[in-house]
């Protein structure tokens, strides 16, 4: 059989990702900053008060090489072309000039500055290119020559339309981008190689760093040399103080910032280990004492100077892994925490629903004092690499809930998640060889360790005593153990090994209680959530499934072209998800034996997890250093079939970095947009899946509000009642009696009448208003649209008013259902061409919840009129039903609102 449907995983998220090797851009706009940073594909935009995220660009073609930013703009180069976004959304796109020539075929562009309205690029061919970036016509072009290589460009800030070209052999040359001629050639100022240009507060004076650890401060107006310092290792970005202080940061290669007086010359500081890669940005805000600073290590830090000393303290971050996971596994019941391990040695805390949240776990307070103290970083006293782990949020606040193995490490170590920090217990192995494979039991008490050398010790998880080991004289299997776990009830202990072998164990009394042979050696053991199924990876690329009660391989999948990696059950456990070196991933159906679904990806998964709500599938990777979420589609659609060994396995692209929740994404409006603006840059044009709706673009407090506005306007009226004066003015109106008393209106409401009584005395009221001020926009909007039947232009009006506003405009529209069915006469009754509209966007499977609340408050405010209206029982109910089927299945919970048509319908129907 054949592929018979959609694919059970589809793309939902990137975790974890900050930054990469491509420099930041920050833009100051009055008094708020932003940093956009490079993703790979995309971008992101961060607020830098709190480093939150904004917005996520675009996924492009290519990787970006590039990025700069202006005003509401982002440019981002990616192979040939320069591609301007708006905010997130792209709206213009510029190529290399004579790129379809097959001299030009393959350039790309390198470096971009941004001069007023025009946008300089460095290409690959060793050319530059002016774009005019409104217009998005060639302004110029020129080569720069084979004897002079451009590396860098840079804008000095007093001169006017000047661009300064550094060369790999030193030197620089200064062009007029109107006119592109040379203007001055620089002679060599070292004899090394640029990398990275700098202006400096001063003018005419920049910057130079060099290969060889030399940053040389050079006068470009009278072309003088005026000191030159030297760091250990090559320059990587340069920054200056513009708060009085005479102090210039300088990044390396390996990861250190170093801090000089320039009125001394001399170091201040070196910041060792600010960063475990590459720190390609430095960044000073105007007129403060934060320095903010950016690396390949996928993190982003804010430098706080306020000791004495000079040496800044860090103030806050947004980071992530600076290697590639190895190994994850969702923590809670709810499926939002991950725990996460890296080859940069670190553990991190992930929340998928708030990435601020995300945090790494410490491993020890003294740390950063120790590699002070040592003179060495703190990545090298971290623990080594993580290979496997095991974590369980029962007893979590009690003692250590987690444990963890680390590479060619004779002891596990016991981690309190709750705490984010290293437990206090190391569970070492009795036969004092490298650990492989860990676990906790359910219940969070105990906690298992197999070693290389094949014996399998327990531990108390709250004492760290030791309990037992398995087997003779603790020698459980021959070689390495793989594999190990416990049953739900702790009744018996399961463990796999490199000798081909599963056994199972009595949890009390450390008796083997029967073996299983397999026909390959075991790399990786799994309990299913259900308790009743063990599955096992073999070195022969097939997963074996046992059953616990029978202890016997109920089930074995082939398929897979490589070692598999990782295994992770559905909730349910009936799905089985397996990742293979193939670069693929498979999804099992163990009842009937068959595989329902198989995807490539990029790279090799290393590790994957599906969350505990069966929503997600979670895959590290072996190239990237983020996490990767996965939407399971068998919860929106039935997922069945099989799939054939001979099919192309499609290969899907990797998810994108999305918004963290969206009250931040609502509430972010410091580039001075619109809620729905905002919220249009994560909704898509297009159903995910079929037969699916879209919600629409406001936040929930639009038409939510709408629903409850009468009970929020009695909830907002005073409290206090209206009190009589003493002695009632006598030009107040009065009650007769034998003590004149203020006449304060009825307050019974059985005064005013019946429902309907009450209703068209509002609109009357209301309609009195709206005549006053003006023609109700609504239904200007109404009647321009129903003539053409699109009404998209309603719904963008409709966006752009309050809850209060919009329940103004529906009362106030004009009603005379004189005959409610459709016909040329009464086309343009307001209330009819209102649900019209709302057919027309439910028809096309938008603004769902939206068409839901308007339907619902124009039957509650014009209820009376549709009831009351002379015309057949049977027109009414055929206009309701053609609305939209869904929104006819709830019919009799929106008509609630009004009692009368309520009782009509149900006799109707």
């Amino acid at each position: 059989m054949g592929r018979a449907v959609k694919g059970a995983w589809r793309p939902f998220r990137a975790l974890g990702v900050v930054t990469n090797e491509i420099p930041v851009d920050v833009q100051t706009r009055g008094s708020k900053h932003f940093l956009t940073t490079c993703t790979g594909t995309s971008f992101q935009i961060f607020s830098c008060d709190k480093l939150r995220l904004l917005f996520v660009g675009t996924p492009t073609n290519a990787p970006i090489t590039c990025i700069v930013s202006q005003k509401d703009f982002t440019f981002a180069s990616c192979g040939a072309s320069i591609i301007k976004f708006q905010r997130a959304r792209e709206v213009q796109r510029f190529t290399i000039p004579d790129h379809s020539n097959e001299e030009r075929r393959g350039v790309t562009v390198t470096h971009l500055v941004i001069l007023g309205n025009l946008l300089v690029g460095l290409t690959s061919d060793n050319s530059v290119n002016v774009w005019h970036h409104i217009s998005g016509e060639v302004e110029a072009s020129w080569e720069l020559g084979p004897e002079f290589l451009g590396v860098l460009l840079l804008h000095p800030p007093t001169l006017l339309n000047k661009i300064l070209v550094a060369g790999v052999d030193g030197s620089m040359r200064l062009f007029n981008v109107r006119t592109s001629q040379l203007i001055h050639t620089f002679r060599p100022l070292r004899d090394s190689a640029v990398t990275f240009l700098s202006s400096t507060p001063v003018a005419g004076v920049v910057a130079v760093g060099f290969l060889d650890g030399s940053i040389a401060l050079h006068d470009i107006l009278m072309d003088e040399r005026l000191m030159v310092l030297y760091q250990e290792d090559r320059v990587s970005s340069i920054a200056f103080r513009t708060d009085g202080a005479t102090v210039m940061a300088t990044g390396s290669a390996r990861g250190d910032i170093t801090l000089w007086d320039l009125e001394k010359r001399r170091v201040v500081a070196v910041m060792k280990g600010a960063h475990h890669g590459t720190v390609h940005s430095l960044h000073f805000f105007d007129g403060q004492p934060l320095l903010l600073s950016a690396g390949s290590d996928n993190s982003v830090k804010q430098w706080l100077f306020d000791a004495v000393d000079g040496v800044p303290r860090l103030l806050r971050s947004r980071e992530g892994h600076g290697g590639s996971p190895t190994r994850i596994r969702f923590h809670d019941s709810m499926g939002k925490i991950l725990l996460t391990a890296a080859r940069d040695q670190s553990v991190r805390f992930v929340n998928i629903v708030r990435d601020a949240q995300c945090t790494e776990l410490s491993q020890g307070k003294g740390l950063e004092a120790l590699s002070h103290k040592r003179d060495v970083s703190v990545q090298e006293l971290k623990l080594p690499v993580v290979t496997a782990m095991s974590s369980h949020e029962n007893r979590q606040g009690e003692w250590d809930n987690m444990i963890t193995a680390h590479l060619n490490d004779a002891g596990a170590r016991t981690w309190d998640v709750h705490r984010k920090a290293l437990g206090h217990h190391r569970l070492r192995t009795t036969d004092k060889k490298p650990v492989v494979s860990v676990a906790i039991s359910l219940c969070g008490n105990f906690g298992f360790v197999g070693s290389s050398g094949g014996s399998v010790d327990m531990y108390n998880m709250q004492s760290g005593q030791h309990r037992r080991s398995f087997g003779p004289k603790g020698k459980s299997h021959d070689r390495a153990v793989t594999g190990v776990t416990s049953d739900t009830m702790n009744r018996v202990v399961i463990t796999c090994s490199a000798d081909g072998t599963i056994k199972f164990w009595d949890f009390n009394t450390a008796d083997i209680l029967d073996s299983v042979y397999l026909s390959s050696s075991a790399s990786g053991l799994l309990l299913s959530p259900t308790g009743t199924l063990v599955a096992v990876t073999l070195d022969d690329w097939t997963v074996s499934v046992l059953d616990l009660d029978t202890r016997r391989i109920v089930r074995s999948f082939q398929g897979h072209k490589g070692a598999i990696t990782d295994l992770a059950f559905t909730p349910d456990g009936r799905w089985l998800v397996s990742a293979s070196s193939d670069s693929t991933v498979r999804t099992w159906d163990l009842p009937n034996g068959l595989c329902v679904d198989v995807f490539g990806v990029e790279s090799v998964a290393t590790s994957l997890a599906v969350s505990p709500t069966g929503e997600y599938l979670a895959t590290s990777h072996i190239d990237n250093v983020g996490v990767f979420l996965w939407s399971n589609m068998a919860r929106l659609t039935n997922i069945s079939g099989s799939i054939s060994q001979t099919d192309n396995v499609p290969v899907l692209s990797f998810p994108t970095t999305a918004f963290e929740d969206d009250s931040e994404m609502h509430a972010s409006d410091e580039l001075e947009i619109t809620e729905d603006e905002q919220a249009d840059e994560i909704v898509p044009d297009t159903n995910t899946f079929e037969n699916g709706v879209t919600l629409s673009k406001l936040p929930k407090t639009r038409w939510h509000t709408l629903l409850n506005l009468d009970t929020i306007k009695a909830r907002n009226k005073a409290s206090q009642k209206v009190t009589e004066p003493e002695k009632v003015p006598f030009f107040l109106p009065t009650v007769a009696g034998a003590q004149p008393k203020l006449d304060v209106g009825v307050t019974d409401e059985d005064a005013y009448g019946s429902r309907e009584v009450r209703a068209a005395e509002s609109r009357i009221l209301w309609s009195g208003l709206a005549a006053e001020s003006e023609q109700n926009p609504l239904s200007v909007a109404l009647r321009n649209s129903g003539s053409t039947g699109e009404f998209s232009s309603v719904f963008e009006l409709i966006s752009t008013w309050t809850p209060s506003a919009l329940d103004f405009h529906i009362r106030t529209l004009s009603v005379g259902f004189e005959s409610f069915v459709v016909s040329d006469e009464n086309d343009t009754r307001d209330v009819e061409l209102l649900l019209r509209c709302l057919q027309w966007s439910l028809d096309k499977k938008m603004n769902f919840e939206v068409c839901e609340a308007l339907l619902c408050h124009t039957i509650r405010v014009h209820g009376d009129v549709l009831a009351n209206a002379n015309r057949t029982k049977e027109a009414v109910i055929e206009q309701l039903m053609d609305t939209h089927v869904a929104t006819w299945q709830h019919l009799e919970q929106l008509f609630a609102y009004a009692d009368c048509l309520t009782g009509f319908i149900r006799n109707s129907t």
